[in-house]
């Protein structure tokens, strides 16, 4: 009853447009899938780099990815997502707020933590492979790789609260 009353003092709901906020969803689900993906296994190959030097290791190391930048884009198609939100945007939500709380935490995770470890554990790999000061590089090799695994799992537990945020929307006031 309280519902109706409320919709009655503020009138019908805009209409948004729902064929672009479907795509806009689909792309940011999309994003944060391959983004929170590639995190993930940035981490299990961190915990590949602790045992130290390893051809699987190497090969991760030569291969660079941009794929957890997808994490950083994410948020604004889901933004935009709301934007045109059948119904009207809910930005003053607080499942709105918490989950893109948590994307701008994970993303200065990924940014801050977890790239700067993989460019420095790059250049620990090559260095090793020079077999220059072995014993500094192996150890640079497993300390950069503890800090890639604990940002990714970090990350992906980030990620799985703002997708329990936007899916459950808890709070809708």
């Amino acid at each position: 009853m309280a519902g109706r009353v409320a919709q009655a003092v503020r009138g019908p709901a805009p209409a948004g447009h729902p064929g672009l906020y479907d795509v806009f969803i689909a792309l940011h689900v999309s994003l944060a899938l391959v983004g929170f993906g590639a995190v993930a296994l940035s981490g299990a190959y961190g915990i590949v780099g602790r045992k130290g030097l390893s051809r699987e290791l190497v090969r991760f190391i030569s291969g660079r990815t941009w794929a957890e930048l997808a994490l950083v884009a994410a948020p604004l198609f889901g933004v935009a997502a709301m934007t045109v939100r059948p119904g009207g945007s809910e930005f003053a939500q607080l499942w709105a707020i918490a989950g893109l709380t948590i994307w701008v935490l994970a993303s200065a995770l990924l940014l801050g933590v977890l790239r700067p470890a993989e460019a420095k554990l790059r250049s620990a790999v090559t260095e090793a492979q020079r077999g220059a000061a072995s014993g500094d590089a192996d150890k640079a090799i497993r300390a950069h790789s503890t800090r890639i695994v604990w940002a990714g799992a970090v990350s992906d537990l980030l990620f799985l609260c703002a997708l329990m945020m936007m899916v459950t929307q808890p709070a809708r006031l």
